[in-house]
């Protein structure tokens, strides 16, 4: 490949080894933009350096010779240039360059730190077997590359550092919110109040602590399911890559809203939008039930089709038995394509991954009240679900033979 001299901006000697060197070439960008790409190419030796410190003087570039950190040391200065993110261990040599148009999102964790999501190919290289899904930065309060920036509002060093990042990696919405949730119960990921604001692209959720940006090409399924309380009902988000917290994933955002909490919103559309991109399924105004609502909006961005529970009716009445998953009290649905766990560990399966489903703790001398339910998966993974009550049984079999 080719890179015009005229597009070259500066050219750096990174020191590998005692002989070995990375060379990077820092290049506009050729769509007259501003910034400036990187360009890395090792298996340099060392007695290049004098060719390359000639040739930067004949053409006029500025010509660095740095060195690789490999120290260790998980402390130093990080600070954006010409589109990446460097770290510097101990504010001695390059640690790492991470590239802009890596990062997914921002988010910040607490008053000091931020946690930089990276973008993951699933069309990737299959082989390998690590990848670096997420960075996390203690931003402390002596950074002076964070003090040099102003802070009328007195922002957290965090804060100040994630403006920085969804500056250059371009992650801020300039579009308006097309409608706002101000104040939804989540049970997952993190039990407690989110506002959702919901975009053309994407929606976002607004914690306490955590706010996340989730794409509509990242849902995989929609649920909407009633709680054997008579009182509230569950609306889930399915979600492939799931969102993080740490070393934690969540491939299912679970929402909690009354049967009977009405809310009206106001949608960010023209009635010609709604009737040409959205078929007229949408209105500028709309008020119901929260899960109601929800589902409405979601199927029309997401444009996937809501689920919600088929014929099947327990003892008790419910689309759903009560029973135990890992020593965790929950509901298991029984829909019509698939069985669905509430609520920890969330469990999602689908009636053809099922090889086989065995009922144990049936037979004629166990006096128990309860029995279990075992499904072996065509992976031969199993699951069991417990403390089944059994009364449930008659009803469990005649929806299962079926």
């Amino acid at each position: 490949k080719r890179y015009p001299l005229d597009l070259i901006h500066s050219i750096e000697l990174y020191m590998m080894s005692k002989r070995s060197c990375a060379l990077s070439l820092t290049i506009k960008k050729k769509d007259n933009s501003d910034g400036y790409d990187i360009i890395n190419f090792k298996g340099f030796d060392f007695s290049c350096e004098k060719n390359l410190s000639n040739f930067c003087l004949n053409y006029k570039y500025d010509f660095n010779l740095k060195n690789w950190n490999t120290s260790g040391y998980n402390w130093g200065s990080i600070k954006p240039i010409a589109e990446h993110l460097i770290f510097s261990p101990n504010n001695d040599g390059i640690g790492f360059t991470l590239p802009f148009d890596d990062i997914q999102q921002s988010v910040i964790q607490g008053k000091s730190e931020v946690a930089l999501e990276l973008k993951q190919d699933d069309t990737g290289d299959s082989d390998r077997l690590h990848n670096l899904t997420e960075l996390r930065i203690f931003v402390g309060e002596n950074d002076e590359e964070i003090s040099k920036l102003n802070n009328p509002n007195d922002k957290s060093y965090a804060q100040l550092f994630d403006e920085i990042i969804v500056e250059n990696a371009a992650l801020s919405d300039e579009s308006e919110s097309i409608c706002t949730f101000e104040e939804f119960t989540f049970m997952v990921p993190r039990r407690g109040k989110y506002k959702v604001e919901i975009y053309n692209d994407c929606f976002k959720m607004y914690g306490k602590t955590f706010t996340y940006k989730v794409m509509y090409s990242n849902v995989t399924r929609l649920f909407k399911l009633d709680l054997p309380d008579q009182v509230n009902t569950i609306f889930v988000i399915g979600l492939h890559p799931p969102i993080r917290q740490g070393r934690t994933t969540y491939p299912f955002l679970i929402m909690q809203c009354g049967r009977e909490e009405i809310l009206q919103i106001d949608l960010n559309l023209s009635a010609e939008e709604i009737e040409s991109k959205y078929k007229g399924t949408l209105m500028t105004t709309m008020k119901g039930v929260g899960t109601a609502l929800l589902s409405r909006i979601f199927k029309a961005f997401t444009g996937r089709n809501v689920i919600i529970p088929g014929q099947f009716q327990g003892y008790s009445g419910n689309p759903c038995i009560r029973c135990s998953c890992k020593a965790n009290d929950g509901y298991l649905f029984m829909l019509t394509r698939s069985f669905f766990f509430l609520r920890k560990p969330t469990t999602y399966i689908r009636h053809d991954h099922v090889e086989s489903i065995e009922f144990l703790r049936m037979e004629s001398t166990n006096t128990s009240r309860y029995f279990d339910l075992k499904f072996t998966l065509k992976d031969n993974a199993t699951i069991t679900f417990s403390s089944i009550n059994r009364n449930e049984y008659n009803t469990l079999f005649d929806f299962l033979v079926e």
